[in-house]
C-alpha cells in the first residue's frame, strides 16, 4: 500500500535536501509570478544521493509501525482477556459439565462429585445473582492495558520523530485493530465466553 499511495513522509525535505537557488531549473509547472515564483519540481530537485533514503520518504501512509504494533498488541489483549475471563461489562457465570465448573475464565475447575451434583470446589457465592462481583478485578483490568499502552507508546513515537502524520498513524492503528479482531475471532472462542 505504501508504494501504491506514495504520500510524503513530514521529514521528506530533510531527506530531499532539495536545490532552492535553482528551482526554476527543476521546474516541471507552477505560478512563477506568484509569492517569487511557485513551482512544481521533480525529485531531481533533491541533492542527496541515497536513492533508498529518499524513496522511503515518499512511504508515509498507512503507518506500518502502528499496524503491527496495534495488530499484535490488540490480539494480545484479546488473549488475555479470554484467558483470565475479563469481561466488559463483567458477567461471570457458571456452567455445569460433567466433571467441570467454569467459573467465567478459560480454566474449569474440577472437583470431587457428590451424589447430589455439588462440587467440593463449587464456589458458594455462585448461585445467588447478587452476590456475583459488580466488575472485573483491577489488577485483570490492569494486566489488559498494558499491551495497549505499548502500542500506544509506538504509534506515538511515530508521530514524535516526524515519520509519519497523524492520519497515517490513525489509519494504520484501525487497521491493525480490525486484523487483530479478524485474526482472534478466527482462531479462539469470543471472548464473552472465555478465551
Amino acid at each position: 500500500m505504501k508504494n501504491l499511495f506514495g504520500k510524503p513522509r513530514p521529514d521528506l525535505l530533510s531527506r530531499c535536501d532539495p536545490d532552492i537557488e535553482n528551482q526554476a531549473r527543476y521546474a516541471l509547472g507552477g505560478y512563477p509570478g506568484v509569492l517569487n515564483g511557485f513551482y512544481l519540481v521533480s525529485s531531481t530537485i533533491c541533492k542527496t544521493r541515497d536513492q533508498d533514503l529518499l524513496n522511503d520518504g515518499f512511504s508515509s501512509f498507512p503507518s506500518g509501525h502502528a499496524t503491527y504494533s496495534w495488530a499484535g498488541m490488540v490480539y494480545l489483549a484479546l488473549f488475555l482477556a479470554g484467558q483470565f475471563g475479563v469481561l466488559v461489562p463483567w458477567m461471570p457465570y457458571l456452567r455445569q459439565d460433567k466433571n467441570q465448573i467454569h467459573d467465567g475464565g478459560s480454566f474449569p475447575l474440577t472437583g470431587a462429585r457428590h451424589a447430589n451434583g455439588t462440587s467440593s470446589r463449587t464456589p458458594t457465592h455462585a448461585a445467588t445473582e447478587t452476590a456475583k462481583p459488580a466488575a472485573p478485578p483491577l489488577p485483570s483490568l490492569l494486566l489488559l492495558l498494558i499491551p495497549i499502552c505499548v502500542a500506544v507508546y509506538i504509534t506515538s513515537t511515530r508521530y514524535s520523530d516526524f515519520r509519519h502524520h497523524g492520519f497515517d498513524i490513525i489509519f494504520g492503528a484501525l487497521m491493525g485493530t480490525a486484523f487483530s479482531f479478524f485474526a482472534f475471532r478466527l482462531y479462539h472462542r469470543p471472548v464473552v465466553r472465555g478465551g
